[in-house]
């Protein structure tokens, strides 16, 4: 099990230094100070790297800075990526669905009909009413 580069912070429960009766706390113990590497804000056993009595914010050595601003780029471009194909692929699946589907076309034009006519109304008389009260004030 590996457990570096995943952000952990903070102190490690007795548990997982001590070795229990159950076998999963015991595993822990077995891991040595590198399955915790990348992880600066870690302290406590099982590790060499005791806690002092505060927590302070650690400073990160200028490697791990720039890993850290290669990972923001990445998870951007995923995120951007997949907001971009989620769209792309669900508009042209609406557009093919009201393709082939004649009487859904028409029922979407009807409804996008009754209720632009409702909201073009609802719009002019609110631009009216921001009208006169702007009016009123100056």
């Amino acid at each position: 099990m590996d457990l570096s580069n995943n952000e952990l912070n903070g102190i490690l429960p007795d548990c997982i230094g001590s070795a229990r009766h159950q076998s999963v706390e015991a595993q822990f113990s077995t891991f040595g100070n590198i399955s915790y590497e990348g992880n600066p804000n870690l302290c406590g056993p099982p590790l060499s790297k005791s806690c002092g009595p505060t927590l302070g914010p650690t400073q990160l050595s200028p490697n791990e800075m720039n890993e850290d601003r290669r990972y923001e780029g990445i998870d951007f471009l995923i995120l951007f990526g997949s907001f971009s194909l989620f769209f792309v692929v669900s508009f042209w699946g609406f557009m093919i669905v009201l393709y082939f589907k004649r009487n859904w076309r028409y029922a979407l034009f009807t409804l996008v009909d009754q209720y632009g006519d409702m909201i073009y109304v609802k719009v002019v008389l609110s631009t009216r009413k921001i009208g006169v009260a702007l009016t009123r004030r100056g």
